[in-house]
């Protein structure tokens, strides 16, 4: 359980051409899969990856204390077009997630941006991305300016809003504001 979690597609320095992906395994080893939708051929790659341990940084985490943290760059990447992709450690393999390319040569792009979601474990977050994205299927790139969540430390939030079906097929931008360096004290933590 909770082997592969918060598997996430941010964007590259071109999102026509590069995205980057990461995630955290229980497991060190796990890589990534990836392929144009359609094709038969998956390319693997394999991560960096860093142990992690939350009980050795600042405080004890309800889920899992001790994990790799993996991100892999994929570069030359076809402009306008779809890829499905998978993270796998060992036997065990990860939903299928999909991000698409923006078109390098389209005069109009079209993307969803928020600010200060804050109360991610509020359904009500959820509800409205998930409104604008059925609104704008074509917005494949979603920004937030900061404010994920309400308190930084809090994994139970990230794993609510990143593990949630409506980011899971979309590339991400999202900036850092005050409240991802708030703790359970409320006096700012580095992290």
């Amino acid at each position: 359980k909770n082997v592969i979690y918060l598997v996430t597609t941010s964007a590259g320095e071109d999102i026509s051409n590069s995205v980057g992906i990461s995630w955290h395994c229980k497991n060190q080893g796990s890589y990534l899969v990836y392929q144009i939708e359609g094709s038969n051929e998956f390319i693997t790659v394999t991560p960096s990856e860093e142990y992690w341990s939350i009980e050795e940084s600042y405080m004890v985490d309800p889920y899992q204390n001790k994990r790799y943290v993996c991100s892999v760059n994929l570069n030359n990447l076809e402009s306008n077009t779809k890829y499905i992709y998978k993270v796998i450690s060992g036997d065990i393999s990860s939903n299928d997630f999909s991000f698409k390319t923006a078109d390098r040569f389209a005069s109009k792009y079209s993307f969803l941006s928020f600010v200060d979601f804050q109360y991610s474990e509020n359904q009500t977050t959820l509800k409205l991305v998930s409104k604008f994205v059925q609104m704008i299927p074509d917005a494949n790139l979603i920004t937030c300016s900061g404010d994920i969540t309400d308190e930084g430390y809090s994994e139970k939030s990230h794993r609510h809003l990143f593990d949630s079906d409506v980011f899971c097929n979309n590339i991400l931008a999202f900036g850092v504001g005050d409240h991802e360096y708030w703790g359970t004290d409320e006096s700012p933590i580095k992290m």
